[in-house]
């Protein structure tokens, strides 16, 4: 529901998420978290109201497309 909202909302970051791999699992104290392309999802996460869900699938798209992860271990 975050991404369709997020796409709906700005188109750039649609695009941006399309090169992300997206999965709900096990995020420990984190509601979610990236490395690498995948972006996981906790289960913290779905107690977020929705602007607070888009941002932080925002915020996690941009983790990926500035190759944070990558660049941290380098």
């Amino acid at each position: 529901r975050a991404l369709r909202k997020l796409s709906e909302e700005d188109p750039a970051f649609a695009a941006l998420a399309l090169w992300c791999t997206h999965r709900d699992g096990e995020t420990g104290p984190a509601r979610a978290r990236s490395a690498g392309n995948r972006i996981t999802y906790g289960a913290g996460f779905d107690n977020l109201s929705l602007p607070e869900q888009v941002g932080l699938c925002a915020h996690h798209i941009l983790h990926v497309a500035f190759r944070h992860g990558g660049r941290a271990i380098a």
